[in-house]
């Protein structure tokens, strides 16, 4: 009989299991699997951990430091992993919960080290333009990570914020303590009211694809490639550097990591997304970042 193909498991779009819940990650695995609920329509579905049945674990993360004993422990039992890491370099006041700039760097290199670059995904993500984050601002802090993450990944995935209603809620009180007026695309305009000026619908397509290139430009400086994630207008496959379209769960990289391929084709989790198949474990509002950008949490 043939032997069925093992899942890829995400951990997790949902909340941050390496900085915050690397314990219980490990008792389930020990478990041999965890039961999860559907954020959509609350259906209860079991995922298998066992190694049997995983062809790799591709971990979420702001934070990897407290997860590199776990990572260590998963590797001497055989499973297979690749790393997803946001980097941003956003003041606290946007990214509370996040350590300093250059914990990330260190642990980041740690894991390329250990574990090897192509492992090591940049995430730069989302990119915030406000009156306290403009441009310039923002693409100094890409350009000075991309810097000291040469050598280290040679991918880094982007987008801009998107505007849901977490993410709107958050603005407002962000807005009402220090009086940051955000920049969003003006595509929102239609979709949503002014909420107390704390928004303004003033960032073009055209000046948002000119950033994307500009950061193509510096990534590809230090051997990185850009990839959009979720934003096809954003793709430039043919410009001098390119900007690729994202497959976060990337079927080929996984391929080629756990030396097999696993199950599942194509399936996008939102509009644009280019993602192959994966179980996503965790819960939402768990995690303790407290991103003022996050869908995933609060509000």
């Amino acid at each position: 009989m043939e032997t069925p193909p093992k899942t890829i498991i995400s951990a997790s779009r949902r909340t941050d299991i390496p900085a915050f819940h690397g314990d219980w990650f490990m008792e389930r695995i020990a478990a041999g699997g965890t039961t999860c609920i559907n954020p959509f329509n609350g259906a209860e579905y079991t995922v298998s951990l066992r190694r049997e049945d995983v062809a790799l674990f591709v971990f979420w993360s702001k934070d990897f430091a407290p997860f590199l004993p776990h990572l260590e422990t998963l590797d001497r039992l055989g499973y297979k992993f690749y790393f997803h890491y946001t980097i941003n370099g956003y003041p606290a006041w946007l990214e509370p919960g996040v350590p300093p700039l250059e914990r990330h760097i260190e642990t980041a290199r740690r894991l390329a080290e250990r574990f090897g670059p192509e492992r090591l995904l940049w995430r730069f993500d989302p990119i915030v333009f406000s009156s306290e984050t403009p441009p310039e601002y923002v693409f100094g802090n890409f350009a000075r990570i991309a810097a000291a993450l040469e050598g280290a990944s040679s991918r880094c995935y982007t987008s801009f914020a998107q505007l849901y209603g977490k993410v709107r809620r958050r603005f407002a009180e962000v807005n009402e303590e220090r009086g940051t007026v955000f920049h969003m695309g003006e595509e929102f305009r239609k979709k949503n009211e002014r909420p107390g000026g704390c928004i303004e619908f003033d960032l073009s397509e055209r000046e948002r694809r000119d950033f994307a290139a500009r950061m193509a430009t510096a990534a590809a400086a230090r051997g990185i490639s850009l990839f959009a994630c979720c934003q096809d207008y954003l793709q430039m496959p043919f410009g001098s550097p390119p900007i690729l379209k994202a497959s976060c769960i990337d079927f080929e990289l996984a391929a080629r990591i756990c030396g097999e391929y696993p199950a599942g084709a194509a399936n996008p989790t939102r509009k644009q997304c280019g993602c192959h198949l994966s179980r996503d474990i965790g819960a939402y509002d768990t995690c303790r970042h407290a991103c003022a950008y996050c869908y995933a949490a609060g509000g």
